[in-house]
């Protein structure tokens, strides 16, 4: 029984090395398959919006935020971010993604996995961030405003000036591009 034991211990030790290795591996792939014009993060230990915001002060941040199992969110991040990020490629704006984990992964892979494998997929350019839900609902009280009553929602988007101080808590989606457009040009004209 003894023997039995050992090798079940063994063969338990085996599995869950192969599974962390296949995990290592898989993080690694989805990684090289990202272009140069993308920049990733995992902002897990973050604790308030300001540590991931300060590392862009001095620019004009146009920040979506998402959840790595929202399926409308990267349809819309394919659909219309790359003709957005063309438009203002050479204008003082910065493209901020933040991406919360689910509180549902799958069970076959990782939070970080899965948020990996979308933006390769994509490829989008800007910044891209991996944050834990606990700073999402942070966030969402920062921007959206807790206090009126609404309910969290996936994609949301808000406007950061130079300074690091939100001066749009209800940007437009990149969905509708010509009143984000208008509204991206007006903040630039003053500039």
């Amino acid at each position: 029984m003894k023997k039995v034991s050992q090798k079940l211990v063994v063969l338990l030790l085996l599995v869950g090395g192969m599974v962390l290795t296949g995990s290592i591996l898989a993080k690694k792939y989805f990684e090289i398959q990202l272009n140069q014009k993308i920049r990733i993060s995992e902002e897990l230990e973050a604790t308030d919006l300001g540590s991931i915001l300060s590392k862009h002060k001095g620019s004009l941040l146009y920040v979506d935020h998402s959840s790595v199992n929202c399926g409308a969110c990267f349809e819309e991040m394919r659909d219309f971010v790359p003709s957005l990020q063309k438009r203002y490629e050479n204008k003082p704006i910065t493209f901020v993604y933040l991406c919360s984990e689910s509180n549902y992964p799958l069970k076959t892979i990782s939070n970080s996995v899965l948020w990996r494998r979308k933006l390769a997929r994509l490829n989008p350019g800007g910044y891209h961030y991996l944050v834990k839900n606990e700073l999402s609902m942070k966030v969402f009280k920062q921007t959206v405003n807790g206090k009126s009553g609404e309910m969290p929602y996936y994609p949301w988007q808000f406007i950061v000036d130079e300074s690091g101080k939100i001066i749009n808590r209800h940007a437009v989606r990149p969905s509708d591009s010509t009143a984000l457009y208008k509204q991206l040009d007006s903040l630039l004209a003053t500039r």
